[in-house]
């Protein structure tokens, strides 16, 4: 089973309350709170199959975090308030990520 993590607004964070969804909310001031340290990061980062990131705070999640999440291949996939949140949940839960890696002949 997928463990998702939203870095939400103020709107989805209700979205996903009023839902009933089944997935951990945080917000940009958690995430402050772990003041770029890269093991906190990390080990926050590492408890979830994949992130999810409203539109809105999508570009602050590098100013506040830092590189981390890229380097770790855990940055947020993009939610946009056009379409509804459960049904983004939904697409993701069905489609699965691949992971290539690179072969050295």
């Amino acid at each position: 089973k997928l463990k998702i993590c939203l870095i939400a607004d103020a709107k989805h964070a209700d979205e996903a309350k009023k839902h009933n969804l089944d997935i951990d909310v945080t917000d940009l001031d958690t995430l402050k709170k772990f003041n770029k340290d890269k093991k906190v990061v990390k080990k926050w980062a590492k408890k979830y199959s994949l992130l999810l990131a409203s539109d809105t705070v999508l570009k602050k999640v590098p100013v506040v975090v830092g590189p981390i999440l890229n380097r770790i291949g855990m940055f947020p996939t993009v939610v946009s308030h056009a379409e509804p949140l459960s049904k983004k949940i939904e697409d993701t839960r069905a489609s699965i990520k691949f992971q290539l890696k690179k072969v050295t002949c």
